[in-house]
């Protein structure tokens, strides 16, 4: 028992060992300045985060369905099924909102742990680890938690849940197969399901090809039909208990499948036959070596699945020896084949990730092998035989052939140095194998493994760059200062937008209902208005970066949030975070009043803008934004609103278009053409003259294939930098002038890489000011005033007066959203493909609002259902065990009477 003890302790402890020790010499807060993290961890998880920590310590899981922090507004239930359910996700609440940089640390390096634990279990309970070489449980244990998969994704620890569930899904697995009951199975399943439907769905997909394997393994019979019986009725059982673990988790799988629909699954390529290779063959060698990672495998780099040496040696061994079954290594061929094929093939490789090409982080099933491999390499090793002399000199040749082709590919993140330290260990563990075993032979190995697994974490960990712990505390504080006097109270309702950038998630880091949002789960609908309003709605997030008196009023901004310059001095500072502008507002001094200011930000109200809900006539419902057209489309809103054919935006030509080192396709129209680079050694300039005839603001429409070019352009106006948004897909509307009535401006684009770029449509419209107050102004007195809201409820009353015949919400439709005027149900009606509006007659009214997934009621009795199943074959087999029991004991009982 205390050998069983010290075994699952060394399992659940060594990961947490070897990675804590790893942080410190990176210099990981609070051992220093580094945070762990990087790419969407910083930008988006952690502020998801903040949310479900406020979430838990309000006890107010209303967000679960909707959140007015999500863009305009959107359902969650996409939102929490992919980032938040995971239960270390707690562990966040047990720290102070200034200490989530540590939290984030503390919860990594529990997964870390329980990675090695669950997987030592896994072994224990099925392969009665415990009994033969019980110190290769904790070698084996930390191979499968520390392989290339979980130490290169650190930036994505949602993605670990499935390492730590695997093994026991697995254990499940085995048990069903081999006779057993699958309760916990399904279970366990299930809870994977709901922590993480995405990496549950790979599982799921590795749960057949595995059953496949096993069933190989463990069939029985003589006849042809027996062995077909004996192998294929078990799987069915599996699959049986399989389906009722979907059962059990659609309560939240069926809502984030609706949500699915209408976000991520309508902008991503469709899933077409192709023959396209994802990935060399041959370079596949290279990620076996240590270190092979660094930031350029981020973007779409080859599958991280280095396993240490002993693990690797140890899978090689396993096709080697007559041990195992035949068969068995025949299905592993299989199996692995099945997996080379995916990381070959883009086809192949994209059903493992629901028929999607990844943004970033390609390879994403990879965790899979690493655990296929480390399984069946402890099996070899456990049954550990010396090695020849000739199979001493194979390896031999094996490392060095590996090494040449190693060398040959030239991989970035690969140098002569790792390719010696790998070998180093290849080799060591060669010699261990030849050599005679010893009772320290196990001790020796689990501590190489731990050195050579913590090399190939620091190394891999130093390549990528983390946020700044200290600098994530500075822009905290900096923008907490700034929203709490200002942040809506929970009888009042209107919106919060930055015109700086930290994160597109700060309103629900901060909790305030804003407009800038980046999840996988941002609804398309959403992207569209925002795109045909002249902002962005690109690469699954809505970023409100072209605002203009219209847009302002619309959305119900109340403030905005802009940071001050920083000197030179002060961005260079790890203790303060450098905010970049990504807005320019020449106008913002006319709309906006200055009411508070700190050292690092300002804060401007707005007292025009529109309530959450406002009047407005039919002929604005019926309206249709057209694509590629903002400046237009918001006129068309302006008059509507006012009912007068004025000229809100008027299009105005540009003095001049000049070109510096370029050639254009279309020399008759600057404006609309493709350019291309005559000296390649020197930049291409393309230059916008116009001059200002009036002090009205000036928008320049500028084409989505702009963005294309983002980080091969600089833009400036006057010759100072222009700060704006770069990431776009559709036609932008940009400030560029206001109050400059007969001053020549130019506005000028650069680039310095791009042999041809394509600027098409590029037009220049002059706002008239004074017209679009006048049409404003009556609206921001016809509108829904807020006494109660929450994540997904609002309540309010309405006093309309002119000539209105419905109310407009500036929120999303959706048919989740139940509406009651006068305690009368209505039906809300879908506006512009995007927002949601209802019928309203003159006069005062009240509004009652509640948001909750039209597909919750269904999934909830599926669940329902599925669990009364579930519980009824517990109870069923209860009695039946009993029955037997009982019926055994009778005949003991007649057995001993005679």
């Amino acid at each position: 028992m205390k050998d069983k003890k010290l075994i699952y302790i060394l399992s659940g402890l060594l990961p947490i060992v070897v990675m804590f020790i790893v942080y410190i010499f990176l210099g990981v807060y609070p051992f220093g300045s580094n945070t762990l993290m990087a790419i969407d961890f910083a930008s988006q998880y952690i502020d998801l985060f903040a949310f479900f920590r406020r979430s838990v310590l309000s006890l107010d899981f209303s967000g679960i369905f909707y959140s007015f922090s999500k863009s305009i507004g959107g359902d969650m239930m996409g939102v929490w099924g992919y980032y938040l359910l995971s239960p270390f996700n707690f562990i966040y609440a047990l720290f102070p909102f200034d200490e989530i940089r540590l939290a984030a640390t503390v919860t990594l390096l529990l997964r870390y742990g329980c990675m090695g634990l669950t997987f030592c279990h896994f072994l224990v309970k099925r392969y009665d680890a415990l009994k033969k070489r019980p110190l290769l449980v904790p070698t084996f244990a930390t191979l499968y938690a520390l392989s290339g998969f979980a130490v290169a994704y650190q930036m994505n620890p949602l993605w670990y849940d499935a390492l730590v569930f695997l093994p026991l899904i697995i254990m499940g697995v085995e048990n069903v197969l081999s006779g057993q009951k699958g309760y916990k199975y399904t279970l366990i399943l299930a809870v994977m399901m709901i922590c993480q439907y995405y990496m549950a769905y790979m599982i799921c997909l590795f749960i057949i090809l595995y059953s496949l394997f096993y069933m190989a393994k463990i069939y029985t019979g003589k006849t042809l039909k027996e062995k077909l019986k004996s192998y294929f009725l078990p799987i069915l059982k599996l699959a049986g208990y399989s389906f009722l673990a979907v059962g059990i988790s659609f309560v939240f799988l069926y809502p984030i499948i609706q949500n699915l629909l209408i976000s991520k699954g309508t902008y991503t390529d469709p899933f077409v036959f192709s023959t396209k290779i994802e990935a060399d063959p041959v370079l596949l060698l290279s990620k076996l070596m240590i270190g092979a990672f660094d930031h350029d495998q981020m973007p779409h780099g080859l599958p991280n699945i280095y396993l240490g040496s002993i693990a690797l040696i140890g899978f090689i061994f396993y096709f080697m020896t007559k041990v195992f079954r035949k068969s068995e290594r025949i299905a592993a061929v299989g199996v692995f084949g099945v997996f080379l094929l995916s990381m070959i093939f883009n086809m192949i490789h994209r059903i493992w990730h629901l028929g999607q090409e990844p943004a970033w982080f390609y390879h994403r099933f990879s965790f899979l092998i690493c655990f296929f491999m480390v399984l069946l390499a402890y099996r070899a090793i456990r049954e550990w035989q010396r090695v020849d002399l000739a199979g001493v000199c194979l390896s031999s040749g094996i490392i060095i052939l590996v090494n040449g082709i190693v060398y040959q590919s030239s991989q970035s993140f690969m140098s002569v140095p790792q390719q010696i330290l790998s070998t180093l260990f290849w080799m060591f563990v060669v010699v261990m194998f030849f050599m005679k075993e010893y009772k320290w032979s196990s001790i020796v190995l689990l501590a190489v493994t731990c050195l050579e697994l913590g090399a190939n974490a620091y190394i891999v960990q130093s390549r990528v760059g983390y946020a700044g712990a200290y600098r994530l505390e500075n822009a905290q504080k900096t923008i907490e200062s700034a929203i709490d006097p200002i942040r809506p109270p929970k009888t009042n309702f209107y919106r919060i937008e930055k015109i700086f950038q930290r994160s597109n998630n700060d309103p629900f880091m901060f909790d305030y209902p804003g407009l800038s949002h980046f999840s996988s789960n941002m609804e398309v609908d959403t992207m569209d208005l925002f795109d045909a309003l002249g902002s962005s709605g690109a690469n699954a997030s809505t970023n409100y970066t072209s605002g203009t008196p219209l847009t302002d009023a619309l959305f119900g901004i109340r403030y905005l949030v802009q940071m001050r310059n920083l000197s030179d001095e002060q961005k260079q500072s790890e203790y303060i975070y450098s905010f970049s502008r990504e807005t320019t507002r020449k106008d913002l001094y006319q709309y906006y009043n200055a009411i508070s200011e700190t050292d690092r930000v300002r804060v401007y109200e707005n007292k025009r803008y529109f309530s959450v809900g406002f009047g407005v006539n039919e002929g604005l419902l019926n309206l249709t934004l057209e694509d590629n057209k903002p400046a237009e489309n918001q006129m068309a809103i302006l008059q509507h609103l006012s009912g007068q054919s004025i000229q809100y935006f008027k299009r105005e030509a540009f003095k001049e278009i000049t070109l510096e080192n370029l050639e254009a396709t279309n020399p008759n129209d600057l404006a609309n053409s493709s350019f291309k680079r005559l000296d390649l050694s020197k930049p291409g300039k393309i230059r916008y003259t116009f001059v200002p005839s009036t002090d009205n603001a000036y928008y320049l429409s500028l084409p989505g294939m702009l963005s294309e070019q983002r980080s091969d352009m600089a833009i400036s106006l006057n010759k100072a930098n222009y700060e704006y948004h770069g990431m776009f897909d559709k036609q932008q509307l940009w400030n560029v002038a206001y109050q400059q009535k007969n001053v020549e401006t130019t506005f000028e684009i650069t680039f310095t890489k791009a042999n041809e770029v394509s600027l098409r449509n590029v037009a220049l419209w002059e706002m008239d000011n004074n017209a679009v107050d006048i049409a404003i102004g009556p609206k921001t007195k016809q509108g829904m005033t807020v006494t109660n809201w929450g994540n997904n409820t609002m309540e309010g009353t309405v006093h309309l007066t002119d000539n209105s015949t419905h109310l407009l919400f500036s929120i999303p439709y959706s048919e989740g959203w139940s509406i009651w005027v006068d305690d009368v149900k209505v039906q809300p009606q879908k506006v512009w493909n995007s927002l949601m509006a209802i019928p309203m007659a003159s006069g005062q009214h009240r509004i009652k609002m509640v948001y909750v997934p039209k597909a919750f009621s269904v999934g909830l009795l599926v669940t329902v259902v599925s669990l009364a199943i579930l519980g009824g074959m517990i109870y069923v087999g209860g009695r039946k065990n009993e029955a037997i029991q009982y019926f055994n004991k009778a005949k003991r009982n007649i057995r001993s009477n005679k």
